[in-house]
């Protein structure tokens, strides 16, 4: 018989605009929503939806960044699938008027060429 502790871990999923506070613990398999906030010392043991703000031990959702209009409208922009430079024209200040504004001009965009973004390049724009 073979020992169910054996082999690895089912990987943690994390979605786009993720901010994980430090030393998260994360149980095999989890997944974590785009735009979601895991607070310091949390305990994942659940997955985490979109834009949820969610901590403790183990971790439970203390509430959501934005109403469910404006998690959709920027779920619906996917704007984190375009290159750093012309997202950042964009004013992020109030969502749904960056959604709008987004959305307007996202035929004119060009989609990111690469899967990950690098430290050159956040500090390019900087």
């Amino acid at each position: 018989m073979v020992s169910p502790f054996q082999g690895r871990p089912a990987p943690v999923i994390l979605g786009d605009d993720v901010w994980i506070g430090g030393n998260v613990t994360f149980a095999g398999g989890v997944r974590i929503g785009t735009g979601a906030v895991v607070a310091a010392r949390s305990v994942v043991t659940k997955d985490i939806p979109p834009y949820a703000i969610a901590g403790g031990v183990p971790a439970r959702i203390l509430r959501y960044r934005f109403p469910n209009d404006v998690i959709t409208a920027l779920q619906e922009t996917r704007w984190w699938d375009y290159q750093l430079n012309d997202i950042a024209q964009f004013d992020f200040n109030d969502p749904m008027t960056f959604c709008a504004t987004f959305m307007e001009k996202r035929d004119t965009i060009a989609p990111r060429r690469d899967k990950y973004v690098t430290a050159a390049e956040l500090l390019a724009l900087a």
